[in-house]
């Protein structure tokens, strides 16, 4: 995938699942290949192949939590809310320090409307690690929208 030659990543990923069914790796890495295949395609992608390799991925190792994240992310740019919330709780419970999936369920929580989850799943995020930049601007203008602009600003 790094070197774009994504067609023959599929290729390999798609021989290594033929060998092993059970390769919750192999799943993975053919989820980002198809996910990256769509994303090159605009709005024309179809990102289906995708998640359906990442729920195998996730199937076959539930702890694997890149593959729940990344369908995560894929429910939720599809504004499936609350199975993106799922998917993202997953990953977190099995890497919760790791500050990526407090900061996915952040942006679930923001997506439902939940502000003040959001905010809570920010700090959660800066609690594992102080100097995410992602999070500590998200969790600013989170409350700066709440209207506390003094906090805000300190964040």
């Amino acid at each position: 995938l790094r070197r774009g030659d994504v067609d023959s990543a599929i290729n390999a990923c798609q021989s290594a699942i033929s060998f092993d069914e059970h390769f919750a790796d192999a799943y993975f890495v053919y989820g980002r290949a198809l996910e990256h295949k769509a994303r090159s395609m605009g709005l024309d992608g179809d990102y289906s192949a995708a998640e359906a390799a990442f729920r195998m991925a996730g199937a076959h190792d539930n702890r694997h939590a890149e593959a729940h994240l990344c369908l995560g992310q894929l429910l939720l740019d599809r504004g499936e809310w609350d199975s993106a919330a799922a998917a993202i709780s997953v990953a977190l419970a099995a890497e919760p320090h790791r500050p990526e999936p407090h900061v996915a369920l952040a942006a679930a929580m923001k997506a439902k409307g939940d502000f003040e989850r959001e905010i809570e799943f920010l700090r959660s995020a800066l609690q594992v690690d102080p100097s995410h930049a992602r999070a500590r601007c998200a969790l600013g203008l989170a409350l700066a929208k709440r209207g506390d602009v003094t906090i805000a600003e300190v964040e």
